[in-house]
Protein backbone atom coordinates (compact mmCIF):
# COMPACT_ATOMS: atom_id res chain seq x y z
CA UNK A 1 0.00 0.00 0.00
CA UNK A 2 3.02 2.49 1.27
CA UNK A 3 4.68 1.55 -2.33
CA UNK A 4 1.05 2.35 -3.96
CA UNK A 5 0.24 5.69 -2.09
CA UNK A 6 3.93 6.59 -3.58
CA UNK A 7 3.16 6.06 -6.88
CA UNK A 8 -0.09 7.62 -6.86
CA UNK A 9 1.57 10.66 -5.14
CA UNK A 10 4.02 10.12 -8.44
CA UNK A 11 1.21 10.37 -10.54
CA UNK A 12 -0.90 13.49 -9.00
CA UNK A 13 2.33 15.61 -9.61
CA UNK A 14 3.05 14.41 -13.22
CA UNK A 15 -0.66 15.25 -13.55
CA UNK A 16 -0.84 18.58 -11.74
CA UNK A 17 2.35 20.05 -13.91
CA UNK A 18 1.37 18.39 -17.07
CA UNK A 19 -2.39 20.02 -16.72
CA UNK A 20 -1.91 22.34 -14.12
CA UNK A 21 -5.56 21.68 -12.56
CA UNK A 22 -6.80 18.57 -11.42
CA UNK A 23 -10.66 17.97 -10.11
CA UNK A 24 -12.11 15.13 -8.06
CA UNK A 25 -14.58 12.44 -9.96
CA UNK A 26 -17.60 13.71 -8.53
CA UNK A 27 -16.61 16.98 -10.37
CA UNK A 28 -17.19 16.03 -14.04
CA UNK A 29 -19.42 15.91 -16.49
CA UNK A 30 -23.42 15.74 -15.99
CA UNK A 31 -22.69 16.24 -12.32
CA UNK A 32 -25.43 17.38 -9.86
CA UNK A 33 -24.53 20.21 -7.68
CA UNK A 34 -26.60 20.80 -4.35
CA UNK A 35 -29.06 23.46 -4.31
CA UNK A 36 -29.43 26.12 -1.32
CA UNK A 37 -26.61 25.86 0.24
CA UNK A 38 -22.70 26.68 -0.10
CA UNK A 39 -20.50 24.25 -2.52
CA UNK A 40 -16.89 23.32 -1.92
CA UNK A 41 -15.16 23.29 -4.65
CA UNK A 42 -11.55 21.88 -4.45
CA UNK A 43 -8.59 20.14 -6.63
CA UNK A 44 -5.10 20.38 -7.21
CA UNK A 45 -2.83 22.73 -9.46
CA UNK A 46 0.48 23.84 -9.50
CA UNK A 47 1.79 25.22 -6.36
CA UNK A 48 1.11 29.14 -6.20
CA UNK A 49 -1.16 29.00 -9.00
CA UNK A 50 -4.36 30.90 -8.99
CA UNK A 51 -7.56 28.89 -9.68
CA UNK A 52 -10.76 30.27 -10.28
CA UNK A 53 -14.27 28.88 -10.88
CA UNK A 54 -16.60 30.35 -12.97
CA UNK A 55 -20.20 29.11 -12.98
CA UNK A 56 -24.21 30.20 -12.77
CA UNK A 57 -22.66 34.07 -12.97
CA UNK A 58 -20.48 33.65 -9.68
CA UNK A 59 -16.18 33.68 -10.14
CA UNK A 60 -14.80 32.51 -7.28
CA UNK A 61 -10.73 32.51 -6.79
CA UNK A 62 -8.21 30.28 -4.65
CA UNK A 63 -4.72 30.21 -4.71
CA UNK A 64 -2.95 26.81 -4.57
CA UNK A 65 -1.11 25.76 -1.42
CA UNK A 66 2.72 24.77 -1.58
CA UNK A 67 1.30 21.13 -2.27
CA UNK A 68 -0.87 22.29 -5.10
CA UNK A 69 -4.02 21.92 -3.17
CA UNK A 70 -7.14 24.79 -3.18
CA UNK A 71 -9.92 24.72 -2.41
CA UNK A 72 -13.10 27.40 -2.61
CA UNK A 73 -16.62 28.03 -1.99
CA UNK A 74 -19.41 28.82 -4.32
CA UNK A 75 -22.33 30.95 -2.67
CA UNK A 76 -25.67 28.96 -2.35
CA UNK A 77 -27.15 28.25 -6.20
CA UNK A 78 -30.53 28.46 -7.24
CA UNK A 79 -31.69 25.00 -8.27
CA UNK A 80 -31.69 24.84 -12.69
CA UNK A 81 -32.33 21.67 -14.53
CA UNK A 82 -30.85 23.82 -17.38
CA UNK A 83 -27.78 22.50 -18.68
CA UNK A 84 -24.72 24.68 -17.76
CA UNK A 85 -20.74 24.75 -17.83
CA UNK A 86 -18.65 25.43 -14.78
CA UNK A 87 -15.28 26.63 -15.85
CA UNK A 88 -12.14 26.11 -13.74
CA UNK A 89 -9.02 28.32 -14.95
CA UNK A 90 -5.33 27.64 -13.59
CA UNK A 91 -2.84 31.10 -13.79
CA UNK A 92 0.79 30.12 -12.94
CA UNK A 93 3.54 30.23 -15.23
CA UNK A 94 1.13 29.52 -18.13
CA UNK A 95 -2.77 29.32 -18.20
CA UNK A 96 -4.98 26.20 -18.44
CA UNK A 97 -8.59 25.69 -18.45
CA UNK A 98 -10.99 22.51 -17.61
CA UNK A 99 -14.53 23.06 -18.42
CA UNK A 100 -17.18 20.53 -16.72
CA UNK A 101 -20.18 20.31 -19.21
CA UNK A 102 -24.13 19.93 -18.37
CA UNK A 103 -23.81 20.30 -14.71
CA UNK A 104 -27.39 20.81 -12.96
CA UNK A 105 -28.23 22.05 -9.42
CA UNK A 106 -30.87 20.12 -7.12
CA UNK A 107 -30.86 17.80 -4.87
CA UNK A 108 -27.37 15.26 -4.00
CA UNK A 109 -27.95 12.23 -1.46
CA UNK A 110 -25.35 9.63 -0.78
CA UNK A 111 -26.62 5.71 -0.45
CA UNK A 112 -24.59 3.71 1.89
CA UNK A 113 -24.83 0.16 3.45
CA UNK A 114 -24.13 -3.03 2.39
CA UNK A 115 -25.75 -5.43 -0.12
CA UNK A 116 -29.36 -4.78 0.15
CA UNK A 117 -28.48 -1.15 -1.06
CA UNK A 118 -26.10 -2.27 -3.50
CA UNK A 119 -28.77 -4.91 -4.85
CA UNK A 120 -29.00 -3.97 -8.52
CA UNK A 121 -32.18 -2.56 -10.05
CA UNK A 122 -31.72 -5.47 -12.55
CA UNK A 123 -32.14 -8.06 -10.18
CA UNK A 124 -35.24 -6.79 -8.55
CA UNK A 125 -38.70 -7.98 -8.86
CA UNK A 126 -40.68 -5.99 -10.74
CA UNK A 127 -37.70 -4.03 -12.62
CA UNK A 128 -39.15 -3.74 -15.79
CA UNK A 129 -42.05 -1.00 -14.71
CA UNK A 130 -39.28 0.29 -12.93
CA UNK A 131 -37.04 0.52 -16.02
CA UNK A 132 -39.90 1.58 -18.04
CA UNK A 133 -40.35 4.96 -16.21
CA UNK A 134 -35.83 5.31 -16.15
CA UNK A 135 -35.82 8.10 -19.05
CA UNK A 136 -34.98 10.46 -16.75
CA UNK A 137 -32.33 12.84 -17.70
CA UNK A 138 -32.55 15.18 -14.56
CA UNK A 139 -31.79 12.37 -12.52
CA UNK A 140 -28.18 11.82 -12.63
CA UNK A 141 -26.21 8.93 -10.78
CA UNK A 142 -22.93 8.30 -9.80
CA UNK A 143 -21.61 4.65 -8.51
CA UNK A 144 -18.09 4.52 -6.20
CA UNK A 145 -16.37 1.54 -6.86
CA UNK A 146 -15.17 -0.99 -4.18
CA UNK A 147 -11.66 0.11 -2.83
CA UNK A 148 -10.33 0.16 0.75
CA UNK A 149 -7.23 1.92 1.94
CA UNK A 150 -5.69 2.17 5.42
CA UNK A 151 -5.64 5.89 5.42
CA UNK A 152 -8.03 8.45 4.50
CA UNK A 153 -7.66 9.21 0.67
CA UNK A 154 -8.78 12.33 -1.19
CA UNK A 155 -7.44 15.34 -2.99
CA UNK A 156 -7.39 17.26 0.30
CA UNK A 157 -4.44 18.88 2.45
CA UNK A 158 -2.65 17.03 4.48
CA UNK A 159 -4.33 13.91 3.24
CA UNK A 160 -2.96 11.08 1.14
CA UNK A 161 -3.59 11.92 -2.59
CA UNK A 162 -6.32 9.92 -3.98
CA UNK A 163 -9.88 9.57 -5.50
CA UNK A 164 -13.12 7.68 -5.47
CA UNK A 165 -13.54 5.65 -8.88
CA UNK A 166 -16.57 6.28 -10.67
CA UNK A 167 -18.76 8.74 -13.05
CA UNK A 168 -21.51 10.60 -13.13
CA UNK A 169 -24.01 9.37 -15.51
CA UNK A 170 -27.50 10.46 -17.02
CA UNK A 171 -30.27 8.20 -16.03
CA UNK A 172 -31.99 5.93 -18.50
CA UNK A 173 -32.91 2.42 -18.58
CA UNK A 174 -29.45 0.93 -20.01
CA UNK A 175 -27.48 3.36 -17.90
CA UNK A 176 -29.16 1.85 -14.36
CA UNK A 177 -29.40 -2.08 -14.74
CA UNK A 178 -26.51 -2.49 -12.20
CA UNK A 179 -27.35 0.61 -9.85
CA UNK A 180 -28.48 0.23 -6.76
CA UNK A 181 -32.04 -0.08 -6.74
CA UNK A 182 -33.09 1.12 -3.50
CA UNK A 183 -31.28 4.58 -4.55
CA UNK A 184 -32.45 4.97 -8.12
CA UNK A 185 -36.32 4.26 -6.70
CA UNK A 186 -35.79 7.08 -4.65
CA UNK A 187 -34.26 9.34 -6.69
CA UNK A 188 -36.62 8.79 -9.60
CA UNK A 189 -39.51 9.51 -7.10
CA UNK A 190 -38.04 12.46 -5.09
CA UNK A 191 -37.30 13.98 -9.11
CA UNK A 192 -40.70 13.47 -10.11
CA UNK A 193 -41.74 15.01 -6.85
CA UNK A 194 -39.83 17.93 -6.10
CA UNK A 195 -39.70 19.05 -10.26
CA UNK A 196 -35.99 19.89 -9.77
CA UNK A 197 -32.38 17.55 -10.73
CA UNK A 198 -31.16 14.61 -8.51
CA UNK A 199 -28.14 13.44 -8.12
CA UNK A 200 -27.51 10.16 -6.38
CA UNK A 201 -24.34 8.63 -5.10
CA UNK A 202 -24.11 5.18 -4.69
CA UNK A 203 -21.01 4.25 -2.01
CA UNK A 204 -22.08 0.46 -0.73
CA UNK A 205 -20.42 -2.45 -0.40
CA UNK A 206 -22.24 -6.05 0.69
CA UNK A 207 -21.00 -7.94 3.30
CA UNK A 208 -19.34 -4.84 4.89
CA UNK A 209 -20.19 -3.93 9.39
CA UNK A 210 -20.81 -0.33 9.88
CA UNK A 211 -16.85 0.03 11.19
CA UNK A 212 -15.45 -0.24 7.89
CA UNK A 213 -17.24 2.87 6.94
CA UNK A 214 -16.46 5.14 9.70
CA UNK A 215 -13.43 7.38 10.53
CA UNK A 216 -10.67 7.11 12.62
CA UNK A 217 -11.76 9.99 14.07
CA UNK A 218 -15.46 9.12 15.18
CA UNK A 219 -13.58 6.23 17.40
CA UNK A 220 -11.86 8.17 19.01
CA UNK A 221 -14.78 10.69 19.72
CA UNK A 222 -15.93 7.81 22.09
CA UNK A 223 -14.46 6.65 24.78
CA UNK A 224 -17.06 3.46 24.76
CA UNK A 225 -15.70 2.23 20.90
CA UNK A 226 -11.96 2.78 21.49
CA UNK A 227 -11.43 -0.85 21.11
CA UNK A 228 -11.92 0.41 17.25
CA UNK A 229 -8.88 2.26 17.53
CA UNK A 230 -7.06 -0.50 18.50
CA UNK A 231 -8.26 -2.90 16.08
CA UNK A 232 -7.64 -0.12 13.51
CA UNK A 233 -3.63 0.15 15.20
CA UNK A 234 -3.20 -3.95 14.46
CA UNK A 235 -4.52 -3.76 11.12
CA UNK A 236 -2.07 -0.70 10.27
CA UNK A 237 0.81 -2.87 11.79
CA UNK A 238 -0.05 -5.61 9.65
CA UNK A 239 -0.46 -3.46 6.62
CA UNK A 240 3.23 -1.82 7.41
CA UNK A 241 5.06 -5.72 7.69
CA UNK A 242 2.92 -6.91 4.26
CA UNK A 243 3.92 -4.04 2.45
CA UNK A 244 7.59 -4.51 3.39
CA UNK A 245 7.85 -7.67 2.43
CA UNK A 246 5.95 -8.39 -0.74
CA UNK A 247 6.39 -12.11 -0.77
CA UNK A 248 3.26 -12.23 1.88
CA UNK A 249 0.85 -11.11 -0.52
CA UNK A 250 2.52 -13.03 -3.53
CA UNK A 251 1.86 -16.14 -1.57
CA UNK A 252 -1.28 -14.99 -0.74
CA UNK A 253 -2.38 -14.62 -4.11
CA UNK A 254 -0.60 -18.05 -5.51
CA UNK A 255 -2.74 -19.88 -2.92
CA UNK A 256 -5.95 -18.13 -3.84
CA UNK A 257 -5.22 -18.80 -7.08
CA UNK A 258 -4.93 -22.56 -6.21
CA UNK A 259 -7.68 -22.65 -4.09
CA UNK A 260 -10.27 -21.44 -6.78
CA UNK A 261 -8.80 -24.08 -9.36
CA UNK A 262 -8.68 -27.01 -7.08
CA UNK A 263 -11.32 -26.43 -3.95
CA UNK A 264 -13.94 -23.86 -5.75
CA UNK A 265 -15.79 -25.83 -8.46
CA UNK A 266 -16.19 -28.93 -5.74
CA UNK A 267 -17.41 -27.13 -3.52
CA UNK A 268 -19.75 -24.87 -5.84
CA UNK A 269 -21.01 -28.41 -7.18
CA UNK A 270 -21.78 -29.63 -3.28
CA UNK A 271 -23.85 -26.44 -2.26
CA UNK A 272 -25.58 -26.30 -5.56
CA UNK A 273 -26.56 -29.95 -4.65
CA UNK A 274 -27.32 -29.25 -0.63
CA UNK A 275 -29.45 -26.01 -1.96
CA UNK A 276 -31.52 -28.04 -4.17
CA UNK A 277 -31.61 -31.01 -1.23
CA UNK A 278 -33.02 -28.00 1.25
CA UNK A 279 -36.03 -27.07 -1.53
CA UNK A 280 -36.47 -31.19 -1.86
CA UNK A 281 -36.97 -30.98 1.80
CA UNK A 282 -39.83 -28.79 1.87
CA UNK A 283 -42.05 -31.12 -0.28
CA UNK A 284 -41.42 -33.89 2.09
CA UNK A 285 -37.78 -35.01 1.44
CA UNK A 286 -34.99 -35.93 3.51
CA UNK A 287 -33.14 -33.44 5.91
CA UNK A 288 -30.19 -32.48 3.53
CA UNK A 289 -27.79 -32.21 7.01
CA UNK A 290 -25.71 -29.32 7.62
CA UNK A 291 -24.27 -26.88 5.01
CA UNK A 292 -21.33 -28.30 2.75
CA UNK A 293 -17.69 -26.94 3.93
CA UNK A 294 -14.91 -26.64 1.49
CA UNK A 295 -11.94 -29.22 1.96
CA UNK A 296 -9.64 -26.39 3.39
CA UNK A 297 -10.75 -22.40 4.10
CA UNK A 298 -10.63 -19.91 1.51
CA UNK A 299 -7.20 -17.99 1.72
CA UNK A 300 -7.68 -14.35 3.03
CA UNK A 301 -6.13 -11.52 2.76
CA UNK A 302 -2.97 -10.99 4.79
CA UNK A 303 -3.61 -7.12 4.77
CA UNK A 304 -6.46 -6.65 6.84
CA UNK A 305 -6.43 -3.18 5.05
CA UNK A 306 -6.38 -4.11 1.58
CA UNK A 307 -9.14 -5.79 -0.51
CA UNK A 308 -9.59 -9.50 -0.02
CA UNK A 309 -10.29 -11.78 -2.88
CA UNK A 310 -12.97 -13.92 -3.70
CA UNK A 311 -16.05 -13.68 -1.53
CA UNK A 312 -14.85 -11.84 1.88
CA UNK A 313 -15.50 -8.13 2.48
CA UNK A 314 -13.62 -5.42 4.40
CA UNK A 315 -13.76 -6.12 7.82
CA UNK A 316 -11.22 -3.56 9.74
CA UNK A 317 -12.62 -0.48 10.60
CA UNK A 318 -12.34 3.25 8.67
CA UNK A 319 -11.20 1.09 5.43
CA UNK A 320 -14.09 1.36 3.45
CA UNK A 321 -14.47 5.38 4.87
CA UNK A 322 -10.87 6.12 3.87
CA UNK A 323 -11.33 5.12 0.35
CA UNK A 324 -14.97 5.32 -0.37
CA UNK A 325 -15.99 8.92 1.02
CA UNK A 326 -13.05 10.32 2.39
CA UNK A 327 -11.79 11.60 -0.98
CA UNK A 328 -15.73 12.77 -1.69
CA UNK A 329 -15.68 15.49 1.47
CA UNK A 330 -16.66 17.99 1.47
CA UNK A 331 -18.94 17.61 -1.36
CA UNK A 332 -22.24 19.40 -0.76
CA UNK A 333 -25.04 17.04 -0.56
CA UNK A 334 -28.33 17.16 0.91
CA UNK A 335 -28.24 14.18 2.75
CA UNK A 336 -27.86 10.48 3.35
CA UNK A 337 -29.41 6.98 3.27
CA UNK A 338 -28.43 4.19 4.92
CA UNK A 339 -29.49 0.78 4.54
CA UNK A 340 -27.22 -1.80 6.72
CA UNK A 341 -26.95 -4.04 9.79
CA UNK A 342 -27.12 -7.30 8.50
CA UNK A 343 -23.51 -7.86 9.29
CA UNK A 344 -23.92 -6.69 12.97
CA UNK A 345 -26.92 -8.01 14.31
CA UNK A 346 -24.57 -10.33 16.37
CA UNK A 347 -23.38 -7.03 17.72
CA UNK A 348 -26.41 -5.47 18.38
CA UNK A 349 -25.78 -3.92 21.65
CA UNK A 350 -23.67 -1.40 20.57
CA UNK A 351 -24.77 -0.91 17.20
CA UNK A 352 -26.80 1.81 18.43
CA UNK A 353 -23.99 3.96 19.18
CA UNK A 354 -22.40 2.73 16.55
CA UNK A 355 -24.79 3.84 14.01
CA UNK A 356 -25.40 7.33 15.66
CA UNK A 357 -21.34 8.05 16.04
CA UNK A 358 -21.25 7.53 12.60
CA UNK A 359 -24.17 10.07 11.72
CA UNK A 360 -22.78 12.92 13.88
CA UNK A 361 -19.01 11.98 12.17
CA UNK A 362 -20.60 12.02 8.51
CA UNK A 363 -22.16 15.58 9.27
CA UNK A 364 -18.82 16.75 10.41
CA UNK A 365 -16.47 15.06 8.07
CA UNK A 366 -19.18 16.74 4.84
CA UNK A 367 -19.59 19.93 6.97
CA UNK A 368 -23.43 20.07 7.70
CA UNK A 369 -24.15 19.89 11.09
CA UNK A 370 -27.71 18.98 10.41
CA UNK A 371 -27.55 16.62 7.32
CA UNK A 372 -30.80 14.85 7.28
CA UNK A 373 -29.56 11.54 7.45
CA UNK A 374 -32.66 8.38 6.44
CA UNK A 375 -32.02 4.68 7.86
CA UNK A 376 -33.82 1.62 7.00
CA UNK A 377 -35.08 -0.70 9.44
CA UNK A 378 -34.08 -4.15 8.53
CA UNK A 379 -36.74 -6.02 7.16
CA UNK A 380 -37.77 -9.80 8.05
CA UNK A 381 -35.39 -12.39 7.52
CA UNK A 382 -34.54 -15.25 9.34
CA UNK A 383 -36.63 -18.13 12.03
CA UNK A 384 -38.34 -16.56 14.93
CA UNK A 385 -36.92 -17.01 17.94
CA UNK A 386 -37.63 -15.76 21.48
CA UNK A 387 -34.50 -14.18 21.82
CA UNK A 388 -34.52 -12.49 18.19
CA UNK A 389 -31.31 -10.51 17.86
CA UNK A 390 -33.06 -8.95 14.62
CA UNK A 391 -35.80 -7.96 16.87
CA UNK A 392 -33.08 -6.16 18.93
CA UNK A 393 -30.78 -5.09 15.74
CA UNK A 394 -34.37 -3.12 14.98
CA UNK A 395 -34.51 -1.62 18.23
CA UNK A 396 -31.21 -0.49 18.15
CA UNK A 397 -31.59 0.91 14.45
CA UNK A 398 -34.67 2.87 16.06
CA UNK A 399 -32.18 5.08 18.57
CA UNK A 400 -30.67 6.65 15.91
CA UNK A 401 -34.42 9.11 15.86
CA UNK A 402 -32.44 10.24 19.46
CA UNK A 403 -30.44 12.58 17.13
CA UNK A 404 -32.08 15.72 15.36
CA UNK A 405 -33.04 15.38 11.57
CA UNK A 406 -33.26 11.79 11.11
CA UNK A 407 -35.72 9.06 10.02
CA UNK A 408 -36.49 5.57 10.21
CA UNK A 409 -38.33 3.16 7.11
CA UNK A 410 -40.27 0.60 8.77
CA UNK A 411 -40.05 -2.48 6.30
CA UNK A 412 -39.88 -5.83 8.18
CA UNK A 413 -43.40 -6.70 6.77
CA UNK A 414 -42.16 -6.21 3.07
CA UNK A 415 -38.85 -8.40 3.59
CA UNK A 416 -38.57 -12.42 3.26
CA UNK A 417 -38.19 -14.79 6.05
CA UNK A 418 -36.30 -16.99 3.86
CA UNK A 419 -33.86 -14.94 2.21
CA UNK A 420 -31.83 -12.07 3.13
CA UNK A 421 -31.73 -9.97 -0.13
CA UNK A 422 -35.69 -9.57 -0.40
CA UNK A 423 -36.67 -8.83 -4.38
CA UNK A 424 -38.83 -6.19 -3.76
CA UNK A 425 -37.39 -3.19 -3.18
CA UNK A 426 -40.36 -0.65 -4.68
CA UNK A 427 -42.47 -0.64 -1.64
CA UNK A 428 -38.90 -0.17 0.81
CA UNK A 429 -37.84 2.91 -1.44
CA UNK A 430 -40.89 4.46 -1.71
CA UNK A 431 -41.49 4.30 2.34
CA UNK A 432 -37.55 5.67 2.15
CA UNK A 433 -38.57 8.39 0.11
CA UNK A 434 -41.95 9.44 1.82
CA UNK A 435 -39.41 10.04 4.87
CA UNK A 436 -37.78 12.61 3.08
CA UNK A 437 -40.52 13.85 1.43
CA UNK A 438 -42.20 14.32 4.97
CA UNK A 439 -39.15 15.20 7.38
CA UNK A 440 -36.65 17.12 4.68
CA UNK A 441 -38.63 18.89 2.68
CA UNK A 442 -41.23 19.47 4.75
CA UNK A 443 -44.04 17.98 2.42
CA UNK A 444 -48.05 17.19 3.79
CA UNK A 445 -47.74 13.71 3.46
CA UNK A 446 -48.12 10.31 5.64
CA UNK A 447 -44.53 9.41 6.10
CA UNK A 448 -44.43 7.70 9.98
CA UNK A 449 -47.03 4.96 10.57
CA UNK A 450 -48.69 4.30 14.38
CA UNK A 451 -46.07 4.62 16.77
CA UNK A 452 -46.42 3.70 20.43
CA UNK A 453 -47.22 6.51 22.56
CA UNK A 454 -48.49 5.43 25.68
CA UNK A 455 -48.96 2.02 27.58
CA UNK A 456 -51.85 1.50 30.09
CA UNK A 457 -52.33 -1.73 32.33
CA UNK A 458 -55.76 -2.18 33.45
CA UNK A 459 -56.36 -5.45 35.41
CA UNK A 460 -56.45 -8.00 33.02
CA UNK A 461 -55.88 -5.78 30.11
CA UNK A 462 -53.43 -3.73 28.29
CA UNK A 463 -53.95 -0.77 26.82
CA UNK A 464 -51.85 0.86 23.76
CA UNK A 465 -52.33 4.03 22.58
CA UNK A 466 -50.51 5.29 19.52
CA UNK A 467 -49.21 8.30 18.02
CA UNK A 468 -48.69 9.64 14.43
CA UNK A 469 -49.83 8.20 11.12
CA UNK A 470 -52.91 9.35 10.08
CA UNK A 471 -54.95 8.24 13.43
CA UNK A 472 -56.61 5.17 11.54
CA UNK A 473 -55.81 2.07 13.39
CA UNK A 474 -56.60 -0.70 11.13
CA UNK A 475 -55.75 -4.71 9.98
CA UNK A 476 -54.02 -4.91 6.95
CA UNK A 477 -52.02 -7.41 4.35
CA UNK A 478 -48.73 -6.03 3.75
CA UNK A 479 -48.29 -4.47 0.38
CA UNK A 480 -45.95 -7.47 -1.11
CA UNK A 481 -46.10 -11.27 -0.01
CA UNK A 482 -42.49 -13.04 -0.69
CA UNK A 483 -43.45 -16.13 -3.09
CA UNK A 484 -42.17 -18.57 0.64
CA UNK A 485 -44.88 -16.79 3.16
CA UNK A 486 -48.67 -15.95 3.05
CA UNK A 487 -50.33 -12.61 3.71
CA UNK A 488 -51.14 -11.01 6.76
CA UNK A 489 -54.89 -11.61 7.87
CA UNK A 490 -56.82 -8.24 7.46
CA UNK A 491 -59.92 -9.47 9.53
CA UNK A 492 -58.24 -9.16 12.83
CA UNK A 493 -55.03 -7.54 14.37
CA UNK A 494 -51.94 -10.11 15.13
CA UNK A 495 -48.70 -9.53 16.27
CA UNK A 496 -49.02 -8.36 19.79
CA UNK A 497 -47.81 -10.73 22.91
CA UNK A 498 -48.22 -9.88 26.31
CA UNK A 499 -46.42 -11.22 29.91
CA UNK A 500 -46.99 -10.66 33.49
CA UNK A 501 -44.17 -10.40 35.82
CA UNK A 502 -42.68 -13.66 35.00
CA UNK A 503 -41.72 -12.49 31.42
CA UNK A 504 -43.71 -15.51 29.44
CA UNK A 505 -45.16 -13.65 26.27
CA UNK A 506 -48.76 -15.24 25.19
CA UNK A 507 -49.96 -13.86 21.99
CA UNK A 508 -52.76 -11.47 22.45
CA UNK A 509 -56.06 -11.15 21.50
CA UNK A 510 -56.41 -7.77 20.28
CA UNK A 511 -59.40 -5.01 19.79
CA UNK A 512 -58.87 -1.18 18.20
CA UNK A 513 -60.54 0.99 19.82
CA UNK A 514 -59.91 4.38 18.50
CA UNK A 515 -56.32 5.02 18.48
CA UNK A 516 -55.46 2.59 20.95
CA UNK A 517 -55.21 -1.48 20.60
CA UNK A 518 -56.36 -3.22 23.88
CA UNK A 519 -54.54 -6.54 24.62
CA UNK A 520 -55.54 -9.53 26.60
CA UNK A 521 -54.69 -12.91 27.12
CA UNK A 522 -55.09 -16.56 28.12
CA UNK A 523 -52.84 -17.17 31.05
CA UNK A 524 -51.95 -13.57 31.73
CA UNK A 525 -54.36 -12.38 34.43
CA UNK A 526 -51.84 -9.63 35.57
CA UNK A 527 -49.79 -8.29 32.40
CA UNK A 528 -46.97 -5.93 33.16
CA UNK A 529 -45.16 -6.33 29.62
CA UNK A 530 -45.93 -5.51 25.81
CA UNK A 531 -44.04 -6.87 22.63
CA UNK A 532 -45.33 -5.74 19.01
CA UNK A 533 -43.80 -7.32 16.00
CA UNK A 534 -40.77 -8.17 18.07
CA UNK A 535 -39.29 -11.50 16.00
CA UNK A 536 -36.92 -12.22 13.34
CA UNK A 537 -39.78 -12.06 10.57
CA UNK A 538 -42.93 -10.47 12.37
CA UNK A 539 -46.48 -11.48 11.13
CA UNK A 540 -48.06 -7.47 12.74
CA UNK A 541 -50.45 -6.50 10.44
CA UNK A 542 -51.54 -3.19 12.44
CA UNK A 543 -51.54 -0.36 9.30
CA UNK A 544 -53.11 2.89 9.15
CA UNK A 545 -55.29 4.23 7.02
CA UNK A 546 -52.50 5.41 4.17
CA UNK A 547 -51.09 1.38 4.32
CA UNK A 548 -47.86 2.56 6.61
CA UNK A 549 -47.18 -0.22 9.35
CA UNK A 550 -47.23 0.02 13.02
CA UNK A 551 -43.57 0.13 14.55
CA UNK A 552 -42.04 -2.62 16.48
CA UNK A 553 -41.96 -2.50 19.53
CA UNK A 554 -40.96 -4.07 23.75
CA UNK A 555 -41.66 -2.69 27.26
CA UNK A 556 -39.57 -4.55 28.67
CA UNK A 557 -36.27 -3.08 28.52
CA UNK A 558 -34.70 -3.88 31.33
CA UNK A 559 -33.11 -7.02 29.54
Amino acid sequence: MLKQMAGVVMMMSAMVAGAQVKMPALFSDHMVLQGGQPVPVWGMAAPGAVVTVAFAGQSVHATADAAGYWKLTLKPLQPSATAAEMRVSAVGSDVTILTIRDVLVGEVWVAGGQSNMAFGIDAMEGKDAVLAKADVPTLRLFDVKHETAAEPLGLHAGEIPGDVIGQWRVCDPKTVKSFSAVALMFGLELDGDLKRPVGMISSNWGGTPIQTWMSLQAFKSVPALSKYVDEYAKAIATHTKVVADPTIDAAYKADWKAWTKDVAPTQDAAVKAWNAAVEAQKTGGPDPGPKPKPSRPEPQNPDPTGIPLGGYRPQSPGVSWNAMYAPMVPYAVKGALWYQGEANVGHYKEYGLLLRTMVEDWRRQFGEPEMPFLVVQLPANGANNPKSDLAHMREAQATVLQLPHTGLAITFDVGNPANVHPANKVDLAHRLTLVARGSVYGEKVDYTGPVMDSVALQGATVKVRFKGGDGVLKPAAQPWVAAETTAFPTDHVIGFRIAGADKVFHDAEAKIVGDSVVLTADGVSAPKYVRYAWDESPRANLYDGTGLPAAPFRTDTDQ
